[in-house]
């Protein structure tokens, strides 16, 4: 029965940093290993920061082309990986020809589908991790090749992961009995929007964000070509300082 017991503990703490070393959207190495448990450890006694910057991660602050109204955003880099993380944000935007601004409205949200795989299994009775953000952006026309945008945005992600008993992670000195609660956030977004190439057909951004509540600073850089975005997202007092981002947009 002890054995079992140590064999069930021993599948759940690989689950948890399993998530975590996928969500994060890095490649295991043994070099890391020593690393990556004390980074599980760390998400164990203060879960909401690192996932208020997947949150980020998933989330679209950005504007609209001048001529379009309506975005569809996913994070492909998360969603593609074990711990399928689907993501999706919708925007849709009005004005922005010529010198107007434009003035916008989005929503967005996403849902950790692994821990819902492993629910009612491997002694997790409940286990959810979800999130969402809603808010409006405005982007002022510099220039025909530069703009700049702020975005205001309310954000909040819920955590459940109940256990049937605790999970014992060092004999009488550290225990896991599950994670529950939320956090939420008011965050205010401002960046810069260049059209680059010689073709006119890239677009480079750079935005940087602050959490009211939580003071979480947050900075992102990306690449838009077609419908692929790509770029990093920098969290200066992470768990995980730099993300890799990479994203599908359609807009309209």
């Amino acid at each position: 029965m002890l054995l079992r017991k140590k064999i069930k503990a021993i599948k759940i703490t690989f689950i948890i940093i399993s998530c975590l070393f996928f969500l994060s959207g890095r490649c295991i190495s043994s070099q890391l290993t020593e690393k990556l448990i004390e980074a599980g450890l760390d998400f164990i006694s203060n879960p909401g920061d690192f996932i208020f910057d997947l949150h980020h991660d998933t989330m679209d602050y950005t504007p609209l082309p001048k001529n379009k109204f309506l975005g569809i955003h996913t994070n492909i880099l998360l969603l593609a990986n074990p711990a399928l993380m689907n993501s999706v944000t919708v925007k849709v935007a009005v004005g922005g020809e010529k010198m107007l601004p434009q003035v916008g409205a989005f929503y967005g949200a996403w849902k950790t589908l692994a821990l819902d795989m492993f629910s009612g299994s491997l002694g997790m009775s409940t286990a959810d991790l979800s999130g969402w953000s809603a808010g409006f952006f405005v982007a002022i026309n510099v220039d025909e090749d530069t703009r700049l945008f702020t975005n205001v945005n309310y954000s909040k992600f819920n955590l459940n992961i109940e256990l049937e008993e605790p999970l014992i992670i060092i004999e009488d000195v550290l225990e896991f009995p599950g994670l529950s609660g939320d956090a939420y956030d008011t965050f205010i977004f401002t960046g810069i929007e260049c059209t680059v190439g010689e073709y006119r057909d890239k677009i480079v951004i750079a935005q940087t964000g602050y959490g009211i509540r939580t003071n979480k600073i947050v900075a992102k850089i990306l690449i838009h070509k077609g419908t692929m975005e790509f770029g990093l997202t920098i969290y200066p007092e992470g768990l995980l300082v730099i993300h890799p981002v990479l994203n599908m947009q359609f807009r309209f």
